[in-house]
This record gives C-alpha cells, sequence and structure tokens, in this order.
C-alpha cells in the first residue's frame, strides 16, 4: 500500500495545458481548387465543437458526426468567397498528430470554385468566439507561381482580401 501511495507522489502529473490559442493552415490554389490543411490543439476544437453541437458529450474523432459537426461549424467560422460567393470546404481526411507534449486535430478540406482563384476574399474566425485570445495564422501559396502570402487573424482584424497576378 505504501508503494502505491508513494508512486502516486512520485509519477509525473498531466501535462500543463498549452498557454496560449492558436491555429495553423497552410492553402494551396491552383486553377479553380483550393486544399486547405489547418492544424488546432485538440482540446481548443473539441471544446468549441462541443459548445457549437451543444452537445456537452461530444469527442473528436475520424467518425462521421464528428465529422458533420466540424465541417458545419468550419463553414460558419471560415468563409472564403470569389466574387461575392461563398464557397463550402468539404473534408478530405483529418486526424491527430502530437506536437511536442500536445494533441493536435488536423483537417484537410478542399475547395471547389467555379473560375480560376486569383482574386478571393478569406474571413477566419475559428475559435474566436471560444478564446479571448485566439489567434490564426494561415499561409496562401499560389500554383503554379508559387506565390505566398501570409495572414495573421485575431478578433477585430477576421478578413483578407487576396490577389494573385496572373502566370
Amino acid at each position: 500500500m505504501i508503494y502505491l501511495l508513494l508512486s502516486l507522489f512520485l509519477l509525473p502529473g498531466p501535462p500543463p495545458a498549452h498557454k496560449f490559442h492558436v491555429t495553423y493552415g497552410r492553402l494551396a490554389v491552383e486553377d479553380t481548387q483550393a486544399v486547405l490543411r489547418i492544424r488546432f490543439f485538440h482540446d481548443d476544437l473539441e471544446a468549441a465543437l462541443r459548445a457549437y453541437a451543444k452537445d456537452a458529450g461530444f469527442r473528436l474523432a475520424a467518425a462521421p458526426r464528428s465529422d458533420s459537426v466540424y465541417t458545419r461549424y468550419f463553414n460558419d467560422k471560415f468563409v472564403l468567397r470569389q466574387d461575392g460567393r461563398a464557397l463550402q470546404g468539404r473534408i478530405v481526411s483529418s486526424g491527430e498528430d502530437m506536437d511536442g507534449r500536445e494533441k493536435v486535430w488536423w483537417y484537410v478540406m478542399q475547395f471547389d470554385a467555379p473560375a480560376p482563384l486569383r482574386r478571393f476574399t478569406i474571413r477566419d474566425r475559428l475559435l474566436f468566439e471560444a478564446f479571448d485570445d485566439q489567434k490564426n495564422i494561415f499561409k496562401v501559396m499560389h500554383f503554379p507561381g508559387e506565390q505566398t502570402q501570409s495572414f495573421y487573424f485575431v478578433a477585430g482584424s477576421e478578413q483578407a482580401d487576396i490577389v494573385f497576378d496572373a502566370p
């Protein structure tokens, strides 16, 4: 019994929660298609989706229910507009990784446009309703010219107009 009690005090506790709230996204654009890979802290995204779905038992998983909730949330909070028309993102794949001691969840989302994506607007409010200090860092690369632009979205500065030169 004494060994059990000692082991409880000697074993390391759970890792500390991260001290900041951030997402990282990379959007590759070619002709009429855009593919986004976005990464979230697992606990942050799960908390936001739990509130969004009004389901205290919601858990992130590579499953139809979780994907459905995320897709609705994503298309509500992240809007890619071309000529005033919102393009809907759809999940291509998703999964969980470790970033140091933190669990992260990632999604690959695809957008299909009616015309080549050279001029468009992004409005990124992902997790802003959940965390006052949320920051979303975003990189866009346009192919075939490999032109790159980077963006930093925070509450009050949630939108960017993106223009790429013709090849």
